[in-house]
């Protein structure tokens, strides 16, 4: 699809532009700025409140520049916006974590029945997050390969953050949502989600009543990461395909 570059009446882009006309108050609504260099654009003087994300030209947005939490996210309807959102973010994050996870971290059970189920033999994957606790957000880069089967679980994805020890199981505080296939002609390669998720979380299990995600704050992970656990599950490894502690 391709996108116009085009900014709502008044909103100012930039402080200085070469070779690029000028726009002022008066200026009509659906000013074309097609003819903007892009690349001489002073991004951190952007008036976020003014501009109009739903008829930007992504493509020539310096997204890493961006302030990710005074972007109305809500507007941006693309493919890409889960990368975009991802690289405006990552430059604030106060904690990232990457992990492997692996079929044999999968346990399903309670107590003295708790038991390592082998998860889905093959599958591996890739887990990275970034969080920032002052806004309750938490970005994710999730990267699996080996995948069969359908997704499956009780919760609204397949793809969690859970509360719970090493070798123990958890209920899910966060839902993501689950990866794809970057080649739909081979299911079982490379499959990826990315971007940002904000609080309040729900995940669509209920304990007691309550939505498990009710009130989660992203720095509990950041309080003791080593007491989450991350996962995706499969029809053909309903307890989880693969899981990685978070330290």
């Amino acid at each position: 699809m391709k996108f116009s570059t085009i900014f709502s009446t008044s909103a100012i882009l930039v402080s200085s532009v070469s070779a690029a006309p000028q726009q002022n108050d008066n200026a009509p609504r659906g000013y074309n700025f097609k003819s903007v260099d892009y690349s001489h654009i002073d991004w951190s003087k952007l008036d976020y409140g003014r501009v109009d994300w739903s008829r930007a030209d992504y493509a020539h947005i310096a997204w890493s520049q961006l302030d990710y939490t005074r972007i109305d996210w809500n507007k941006i309807k693309h493919g890409q916006k889960g990368q975009w959102q991802w690289d405006s973010a990552s430059k604030i994050f106060a904690k990232t974590y990457k992990v492997i996870a692996t079929p044999d971290q999968v346990v399903n059970g309670t107590g003295a029945a708790t038991r390592f189920t082998g998860g889905l033999p093959g599958s591996i994957g890739i887990f990275t997050y970034g969080v920032i606790p002052s806004a309750n957000t938490i970005c994710y880069r999730i990267e699996i390969a080996g995948f069969r089967g359908e997704y499956q679980s009780p919760a609204k994805t397949a793809t969690h953050i859970h509360q719970g020890a090493r070798g123990a199981t958890g209920p899910p505080r966060i839902a993501f949502p689950n990866p794809v296939p970057v080649d739909a002609s081979k299911p079982e390669g490379l499959r990826v989600s990315i971007g940002c998720t904000t609080g309040p979380f729900t995940t669509g299990v209920l304990a007691n009543g309550v939505d498990t995600g009710t009130g989660f704050q992203v720095s509990q992970i950041v309080a003791d990461p080593k007491a989450f656990f991350t996962d995706v599950h499969s029809s053909l490894a309903v307890p989880g395909a693969m899981r990685a502690q978070l330290a």
